[in-house]
């Protein structure tokens, strides 16, 4: 047996990405998906989804992503019109203003604003990152089940436990349910005599009416129906134990 709650957490880092996956779930009679991904991997959603439904069936899943690259090629650029312009520009003013050595450094030019600057984006995944970031969402799922499956043992012991105590509750029931009976039938038979011994001339008892009292109310208090529908419910209850998700 599983819970319906668990939690599963993945991170992966290396010298190129990291990759991080958070998945969570709560009870629901259905699957319900909630899954956060970065922008530039929203494209990813119908794996994710695809990766999420080999593992659960049910429940509220919430799925986190969180994926940082770190160097690629293409991070950064480096703007030469720009850097070219700039250079010229600067010796063209140095000239008007007369000035001397004024020829700017490499390194004065790369820390010019717009020289240097983020590559362009592309909505393209590359397939390395593709199986990265999937493979860490199986292993979170993977986290989340252990859990699940942990806390689905401990409830179903404790389960296992309430029930055998209303078993041994029925037991208890069905020995006492005949004595019940018989002890209607003496109260009944004190009270009588007590009536008897108050008012013996103008009481009179049948004994056929005594029976007939008893009678009903053994028809009444008799729960034999009901402890075995009970019982067969124990039984159900111990057998889904095995099967059921709580």
């Amino acid at each position: 047996m599983q819970s319906m709650t668990g939690f599963g957490r993945f991170r992966e880092a290396n010298e190129t990405r990291t990759i991080e996956v958070e998945v969570r779930s709560v009870n629901h009679r259905f699957l319900k998906l909630q899954i956060r991904l970065p922008r530039d991997l929203s494209r990813l959603e119908p794996e994710v989804e695809t990766e999420v439904k080999k593992v659960l069936q049910r429940g509220a899943v919430s799925i986190t992503i969180r994926n940082d690259e770190l160097t690629t090629e293409s991070a950064m650029v480096v703007d030469h019109d720009l850097a070219l312009k700039l250079n010229k520009d600067a010796r063209v003013l140095a000239q008007e203003l007369g000035c001397v050595a004024s020829e700017p450094s490499l390194d004065t030019l790369l820390l010019l604003p717009g020289v240097i600057r983020p590559g362009e984006k592309t909505d393209e995944i590359d397939d390395g990152r593709k199986k990265a970031i999937l493979t860490a969402v199986s292993e979170a799922l993977t986290g989340l089940q252990a859990m699940r499956k942990f806390e689905g043992e401990k409830l179903a012991e404790e389960l296992k436990v309430i029930g055998a105590r209303i078993r041994a509750q029925v037991l208890v029931v069905k020995d006492r349910a005949p004595i019940v009976v018989e002890e209607y039938a003496e109260k009944l038979k004190k009270r009588l005599n007590h009536l008897l011994a108050q008012n013996a001339e103008k009481v009179a008892v049948d004994n056929a009416d005594v029976l007939r009292e008893v009678a009903l109310f053994a028809d009444k208090a008799d729960i034999s129906e009901e402890l075995q529908r009970l019982e067969s419910h124990l039984e159900q209850f111990v057998a889904l134990l095995g099967e059921k998700e709580v």
